[in-house]
């Protein structure tokens, strides 16, 4: 997904975050900057490592809000460990997405929603559990153009 910063989708890549500059940390902002020159030079893999309570849900969201403003977005996946983070991303993303975010559980396969939100154990990583594995048959991880690991 590689494209010059001068083009014409990389504008609302470069304009002000809705908000305004308070509502970020400086790490934040750096964060978030990094991601997108690396996604503009086409990389296919962003790492991003940051401290419990650091606002990764917070990044991932405005990342996401960017991406989407240059027509960029296709579908994104938000991963947690717990259904708490899932509620807490689910509320974010809907913030500022709307019915656009959905979260994902066994007995909601989301298929419309362009953002995932999920945890581990519904991807059936660890392969216990068989009524788990519908996120991998409904909603294939490889037609995933953004994946968040939080």
């Amino acid at each position: 997904m590689g494209f010059s910063l001068d083009s014409e989708a990389a504008k609302p890549l470069l304009v002000p975050y809705p908000g305004g500059e308070a509502s970020r940390r400086y790490y934040q902002d750096a964060a978030i900057r990094a991601a997108l020159e690396k996604i503009a030079r086409g990389e296919k893999r962003v790492l991003l490592f940051l401290a419990t309570g650091s606002g990764k849900t917070f990044i991932a969201v405005h990342l996401l809000r960017k991406i989407a403003d240059a027509g960029q977005l296709r579908r994104a996946l938000f991963l947690c460990d717990r259904d708490e983070l899932r509620t807490q991303g689910l509320n974010a993303f809907q913030n500022v997405f709307g019915a656009d975010a959905a979260a994902v559980t066994t007995k909601n396969p989301q298929k419309n929603a362009r953002i995932l939100i999920a945890t581990y154990q519904t991807l059936n990583v660890a392969g216990e559990d068989e009524d788990a594995k519908f996120l991998l048959e409904v909603w294939r991880i490889r037609k995933v153009a953004q994946f968040f690991l939080v």
